[in-house]
């Protein structure tokens, strides 16, 4: 721009914007004017960064409703395969309180007893002694085994009508081996 003798017109612009003279160079390039450009180039920063945080954003939000589909049908295929076994299937937990029946539970023991303690639903009885197997659920949420002899068991349902039945109990234990619950 600083071209002497040009009288196009580009000189005009340039030599009209940015006058060399000396006192006019300290007051029209102040240090207000300084701080005003690196605000700017702090601004253009920001821009970017703001723009890179938004796209990150946007592929984390795309990854996790991908993430929650895949869930969703996992969980309804797991739930699918609980409901389609044949065999009853009553889950507990760490306290002994019922979390889930399939159908098949829920027609052998006669009522749907979610949140109930699974004494009141799952009343059994040692087939040869007669006796409450209740020390069953207890020994595999205490300690995780079943105890000696549980097997042969008699389903009492609310009616009082015995059902013989062959119970299998096993711990609900989490990845890090913390105890859950059990499923019958």
């Amino acid at each position: 721009c600083l071209t002497e003798g040009r009288t196009d017109r580009r000189s005009r612009i340039c030599s009209a914007s940015f006058d060399l003279e000396p006192d006019r160079f300290n007051d029209s390039f102040s240090p207000d004017w300084f701080a005003l450009a690196r605000v700017g180039f702090r601004v253009a920063g920001l821009t970017e960064r703001i723009k890179e945080n938004v796209q990150q954003a946007m592929s984390v939000s795309l990854e996790l409703k991908q993430s929650q589909r895949a869930l969703a049908e996992e969980t309804e295929r797991l739930s699918t395969i609980l409901q389609s076994i044949a065999d009853g299937v009553i889950a507990v937990d760490a306290a002994g309180q019922v979390e889930y029946m399939n159908p098949a539970a829920v027609a052998l023991t006669g009522c749907d007893g979610g949140g109930l303690p699974c004494d009141q639903v799952f009343s059994a009885i040692h087939a040869v002694t007669h006796t409450p197997a209740n020390d069953v659920m207890r020994g595999v949420l205490n300690n995780g085994k079943m105890p000696s002899g549980s097997n042969d068991l008699l389903l009492v349902s609310p009616n009082k009508v015995e059902r013989p039945i062959v119970a299998r109990f096993a711990p609900l234990v989490s990845e890090s081996g913390e105890r859950r619950g059990a499923v019958v």
